[in-house]
């Protein structure tokens, strides 16, 4: 049940922080959304991580639960207990497992990365922006 929850309402993704001074870190993040807290909660129950609420601006539209998962090793727990499952996020969930076994392997993943690191983790960004780009289909493929 999670992991078809998790393959259609979910987002596999990588984010770019800046860390005092000149250099950039990156984490892994897994987020699930839905108007239902109580499926989140699911989520949160097994996995950990956090549920945000957002409140919609158009008073029309619904209030919008999201569950995030952002440590390194939760997020590799996460993917490796869906993954036998996912279809649609299957690929997005590889680079961001990628990842998170790489900066699971650092001692201090907000310290700055070799020129080889740094190629590595620029790549598997930049993967998963075009496999996350609504419309597109090469997630399944």
């Amino acid at each position: 049940y999670m992991a078809g929850f998790a393959d259609g309402e979910g987002c596999f993704s990588i984010q770019h922080h800046w860390n005092c001074g000149p250099f950039r870190y990156h984490n892994c993040k897994v987020q699930v959304s839905n108007t239902k807290r109580p499926v989140l909660c699911l989520f949160l129950k097994h996995y950990g991580g956090a549920i945000w609420r957002t409140v919609p601006k158009n008073k029309h539209w619904k209030v919008r639960y999201d569950w995030r998962l952002e440590r390194a090793e939760d997020v590799k727990r996460f993917i490796l207990d869906m993954l036998p499952y996912l279809i649609v996020k299957r690929r997005a969930a590889l680079n961001v497992l990628k990842l998170a076994e790489f900066l699971f392997s650092r001692e201090n993943h907000r310290q700055g990365y070799s020129t080889k690191e740094r190629d590595f983790v620029l790549i598997l960004k930049a993967k998963n922006r075009i496999i996350n780009k609504k419309g597109n289909d090469l997630a399944i493929q």
